[in-house]
């Protein structure tokens, strides 16, 4: 007998966070790179025209890695949702 998928949420906790983490994309590793990097420059004294400069180019690596988690969040809750809609109809 199969556990049904929304008690394995309910009870178990794992929200499958572990699946999500685990399939991080090139586009995610290639943004995290470049946040880290901006980040890196900021620590160092910089003329405020550089650091305003900085601080945008900060904001859209930022943009492109919440983007890649959103939508790798997007597929595996479309899975999910597959997964105990189809449990629902069997049952």
């Amino acid at each position: 007998m199969n556990k049904s998928k929304i008690l394995e949420l309910a009870f178990d906790g794992a929200c499958y966070r572990e699946d999500i983490y685990a399939c991080k994309t090139e586009e995610y590793k290639k943004n995290n790179k470049k946040f880290t990097e901006i980040l890196e420059k900021l620590c160092k004294d910089l003329p405020e025209e550089e650091k305003n400069k900085t601080l945008w180019d900060l904001t859209v690596a930022m943009g492109g890695i919440e983007s890649a988690v959103e939508e790798m969040f997007f597929k595996e809750g479309f899975k999910l949702g597959l997964i105990i809609g189809a449990q629902n109809f069997l049952e």
